[in-house]
């Protein structure tokens, strides 16, 4: 109950009050110790988020998804970290997250449960990204190219960055 709370407040109007979200989810953990493993993993991976240690995050994400493939929370969650972890960062380090995988588990959600309405905004938001002509990266099916703009055109071919950016 107490990580539904932190959630909804999050998704208040500017990410809400994060200092009662970051409460919210210790009071869960503190009181979770006899949670189910997935509950558990859930708990450990939004304290990381709020704590912004991205590179936990994600391996917490990666065990939840790992625990259960056919949970749409799970991928969601894999993608939301994903999101945090600095999808749209740049200059961009190999070990931050980028924006394809962020759509590919946002997609993974949506298939699992169409309902599942969380994820739909943030997939729009990431295809929005990968549509805007102005950013230093391009988004493929599998992978994300950082570069800066006029080097990105380059490196990728100004016909391919506007086709992929047209869709």
């Amino acid at each position: 109950a107490y990580v539904q709370r932190a959630n909804a407040e999050g998704r208040s109007f500017g990410g809400g009050d994060t200092t009662l979200r970051r409460a919210l989810v210790l009071k869960a953990a503190q009181l979770g110790t006899k949670l189910p493993p997935r509950d558990k993993l859930l708990v450990a991976m939004q304290i990381a988020m709020h704590d912004r240690r991205f590179a936990q995050a994600r391996v917490l994400a990666a065990q939840l998804v790992a625990l259960d493939s056919t949970d749409p929370e799970a991928w969601y969650w894999r993608g939301e970290v994903e999101m945090r972890s600095g999808t749209r960062t740049y200059p961009h380090a190999d070990t931050l997250a980028d924006l394809a995988s962020q759509i590919r588990y946002m997609r993974r959600a949506i298939t699992l449960d169409s309902t599942f309405l969380q994820s739909y905004g943030q997939l729009i938001l990431a295809l929005i990204a990968c549509s805007n002509p102005h950013t230093p990266w391009a988004c493929f099916d599998d992978s994300t190219v950082y570069d800066a703009p006029s080097d990105l055109r380059l490196r990728v071919g100004g016909r391919k960055l506007d086709s992929l950016r047209a869709h």
